[in-house]
């Protein structure tokens, strides 16, 4: 704790993200839009942080959320099993998502905050900077609620095409969270 007292950081604390969490991909095709959902079910997953309270910022020192990339739930077998497929579940089974900061966090309802995220989908890694609302629970929860628009580009991956290119998927998602955590 001496060596972070120089810098800024005096505050360390752990949250737990909670079973109730949730994330969801927003897609469209040629033809519909799709979403594939999964209720993050573990809720084993923690964020170990230390606080700023020069800059009022976050720095995670463990920050790993995986999801199992078949646990993704797009409404229909048929559907699920190609966005499975086009995500390369099979050699790369998780995504895992690394928080790395977060920035503005004076918590109060309805206030806005930044995040940096780093997100590894089959096998590569991109950052994106995500902003979120804040929502305070009455039993102490924070819920972080937001969204960024992500390619298939992005993880070297292509973007599918059905029945001979007659169904084409667009090239960007909408990735939301809705993280619940618990303060340990």
């Amino acid at each position: 704790m001496l060596a972070l007292a120089g810098t800024g950081f005096t505050t360390k604390g752990i949250w737990v993200i909670d079973a109730e969490s949730q994330l969801t991909i927003q897609g469209s095709t040629n033809v519909n839009d799709f979403t594939c959902k999964i209720s993050y079910c573990t809720g084993t997953d923690t964020l170990q942080y230390i606080e700023n309270n020069t800059s009022s910022e976050f720095r995670f020192t463990r920050s790993r959320m995986t999801v199992p990339v078949r646990s993704f739930d797009c409404g229909s077998k048929p559907i699920s099993k190609d966005f499975w497929k086009t995500l390369q579940a099979e050699t790369h089974p998780n995504l895992d998502i690394n928080f790395i900061s977060l920035q503005n966090v004076y918590f109060r309802d309805k206030s806005r905050v930044k995040g940096i995220v780093d997100i590894t989908l089959a096998g590569v890694t991109t950052r994106y900077a995500i902003c979120y609302e804040v929502t305070l629970k009455p039993n102490g929860n924070v819920l972080l609620k937001g969204s960024h628009a992500v390619n298939f580009s992005d993880f070297r991956l292509i973007a599918p095409e059905k029945l001979q290119g007659l169904i084409k998927v667009r090239e960007m998602l909408n990735v939301e969270f809705n993280l619940i955590l618990k303060e340990v």
